[in-house]
């Protein structure tokens, strides 16, 4: 909403239509609400418009319904969304448009008297903090100065009497109970056969695991050096599951951590999606979130990708609560919150751009210049809070710069490969394959998707268009600043994929883009919500609600549906095709020990593009132990006594018959895996009596 000029004070003094009252403006704890100015009924045409909105939504999932895998057809999809745009648009521009007062109610300044010396302490322990984080590992002496130091700023930046006890709402037991049975859904969606979908680990997973035993062994590094890089929470996060729930140093451990962030980020979405419309369009947003595809995938991989959105989802939140209210305990659990995210997946690292674009568009329309400062006071608050959480990673980007950023340079930059095409012409191919990938193609990275298919199922994306031309309707009606952020975030949060400039093939991605899903489900709640009301004000009173109802709840239905499939059989059937079966010959060594072998004389022999060996000792109950055992080292085997057990890809026939020549009583078997063409032969030798 645009703040009040003096000439429209000027104006609400002889118009008693218009309410405004103007206080100091350089109050930061000064919030702006609309209130909608009381019509009569029959000033507003019910209905106007609604049928084109009906048609334009039907068209938009009919469009979407021919850009399913199962039934590609582009260019009639591309000619039914055309005609669905025409009729959204033409629908909103005869709805009506209802004018809001301008109100600011008054709120306290932020006070820093009597809290100077916070200031001051805060000041000094981030400064003590700065070089006792000098050796890149979290101990008890820097953990709690460091902690202080955040401690002492938010005593300085809280306002306990910011938030006024508004009036209660008077609690809907049928919304309530429509949560609790959404709960119960997503809950199923996100567990439901987490130990088998998907089914096994690769690289990444042994990298991360080797990463969790180094903290169960008692070390805590800031920024974990291994394999290029990585920061640090759900390796801590990991080792605290395994501490508490006495799991073991598994794939297991890692989902449980992963879906148990997935399902964090949940409520945040709901609460921009109530902020944005209202519980229901919440609701809606919640639910589809919680049951899509691209989400629940995200959070069941075992890796750090499910943090990207977890963080994003209450930066986000708190960050327009912060600029709607001038509040300045949002811009305060704002900063915070951002500061811990970039401990958690490098894609975060995108976040302090999304905020500063969000102050841009915020302050577009705003020309006082006291606003302005006050505005950029909450930017001060944002990233100090920030800072101070980020600091021991600082620290070590400080001293180690080029480990820092290695990974993500490695992906902008030339240090690993030449750009096959000029940067402005890679750049522009990776944002538009990333701005249609909710609607067409998602790429072609197996871990953690169905390749070359939408990242949205087709009910979802038909309603993240409707929400997509409602919002750019609203901002050409009302100027709407934040329906301008929920757009304007997609791109930006899709940056950590769009970026890899050096790297295209890994464009569009799931993983690097996964704060994106934040707004988009919130948009696709939007639509819901746009299309929820087209049907009710198309029909009269006494059915209209039934209809809608019965309506959301097919929709919804085919919705489940579509994601159960699309993640409960064709998830896993190509996840399953690609991944080496590493459980299987763990389970071949584990038998071989049970029946008295010794884990020592157990060998995997190396193939190109075949199983990480590293992965068998986890999966064989001997983490940290890599099976590996090259070929020309065969021939230091043969002074062992013991039984031998080795194991082979078929293809390798050259190690097949070294092994023979060494031992010609050798016996061969191959084991048929539950997956065609993951057979592997086991080589055993018995040892001398």
């Amino acid at each position: 909403m645009q703040d009040p000029s003096i000439f429209d004070y000027v104006k609400s003094l002889f118009d008693p239509r218009i309410t405004i009252n103007i206080h100091d403006f350089l109050n930061l704890g000064a919030g702006e609400k609309g209130q909608p100015i009381k019509l009569k009924e029959g000033n507003l045409a019910r209905g106007k418009g609604s049928g084109k909105i009906l048609l334009g939504t039907g068209l938009a999932l009919l469009a979407q319904a021919f850009l399913e895998p199962s039934r590609l057809y582009v260019p009639l999809a591309l000619v039914i969304y055309l005609f669905s745009a025409l009729f959204l648009w033409a629908g909103f521009v005869q709805q009506p448009h209802i004018k809001k007062q301008i109100i600011i109610p008054v709120r306290k300044k932020i006070q820093l008297k009597k809290k100077e010396i916070f200031l001051i302490l805060f000041i000094i322990s981030q400064i003590v903090s700065f070089f006792l984080f000098s050796e890149n590992q979290f101990g008890w002496i820097n953990i709690s100065t460091w902690l202080a130091g955040m401690i002492f700023y938010v005593i300085l930046i809280w306002n306990p009497t910011a938030h006024s006890k508004g009036k209660h709402e008077k609690k809907d037991l049928g919304f309530i109970a429509l949560m609790i049975l959404t709960s119960i859904i997503i809950l199923f969606f996100r567990i439901y056969r987490i130990n088998e979908i998907p089914s096994e680990m690769f690289s990444d997973h042994a990298e991360k695991l080797l990463d969790v035993m180094d903290v169960l062994r008692g070390e805590f590094p800031v920024f974990f050096t291994r394999n290029t890089g990585r920061e640090g929470i759900q390796f801590y996060f990991t080792a605290m599951i395994i501490k508490i729930f006495g799991t073991e140093l598994n794939f297991l451990s890692l989902k449980i951590g992963t879906v148990i962030f997935g399902l964090l980020t949940l409520p945040f979405i709901f609460l921009i999606g109530k902020d944005q419309s209202n519980k229901w369009g919440g609701l809606f947003a919640l639910l589809l979130a919680g049951i899509g595809y691209w989400p629940n995938v995200i959070s069941r991989v075992g890796l750090r990708y499910s943090l990207y959105p977890l963080f994003t989802a209450p930066v986000l939140y708190f960050l327009i609560r912060g600029l709607k209210e001038r509040d300045s305990n949002s811009f305060l659990l704002c900063g915070l919150t951002l500061g811990l995210g970039l401990h958690g997946y490098s894609s975060s690292r995108i976040l302090p751009i999304l905020i500063i674009s969000v102050f841009f568009l915020y302050l577009l329309n705003r020309d006082t210049i006291n606003f302005h400062i006050q505005t950029m006071f909450g930017l001060f608050i944002v990233g100090i809070g920030a800072f101070s959480v980020f600091l021991p990673l600082f620290r070590y980007c400080f001293d180690h710069p080029e480990s820092f950023s290695y990974r993500t340079l490695s992906r902008i930059t030339q240090i690993e490969r030449s750009f096959n095409e000029p940067v402005f012409i890679l750049f522009m191919k990776n944002l538009w394959d990333s701005i249609i990938m909710p609607f067409f193609n998602n790429g072609q990275i197996w871990v953690h998707s169905v390749p070359n298919r939408p990242a949205l199922d087709f009910i979802s994306a038909g309603l993240f268009f409707v929400g997509v031309i409602s919002l750019i309707q609203k901002i050409k009606k009302e100027r709407s600043w934040e329906a301008g952020v929920l757009l304007v975030s997609i791109p930006i949060l899709m940056m950590p994929s769009i970026l890899s400039l050096a790297y295209p093939g890994e464009n569009p991605s799931l993983n690097r883009s996964a704060g994106a899903f934040v707004p988009i489900f919130v948009i696709i709640g939007i639509g819901f919500l746009v299309f929820n009301k087209a049907i009710i004000n198309s029909f009269p009173k006494r059915i209209s609600r039934k209809i809608s109802g019965t309506i959301g709840i097919i929709i919804v239905s085919i919705s489940i549906v579509n994601n159960y499939h699309i993640v409960f059989n064709e998830y896993k059937e190509q996840f399953d095709m690609n991944a080496w079966n590493s459980t299987e010959i763990g389970n071949a060594i584990n038998k071989f020990v049970q029946s008295g072998g010794n884990p020592d004389l157990a060998y995997v022999v190396p193939y190109s593009h075949w199983v990480d060996t590293r992965l068998v000792g986890f999966n064989a109950g001997y983490p940290g132990r890599d099976f590996a055992l090259w070929r020309d080292e065969i021939s230091d085997t043969t002074k062992d006594l013991g039984d031998k057990l080795y194991i082979i890809k078929p293809e390798d026939s050259t190690t097949l018959s070294v092994l023979d020549r060494y031992f010609p009583d050798g016996e061969t078997a191959i084991f048929y895996s539950r997956i065609p063409g993951k057979e592997f032969i086991i080589y055993t030798v018995k040892g001398l009596k």
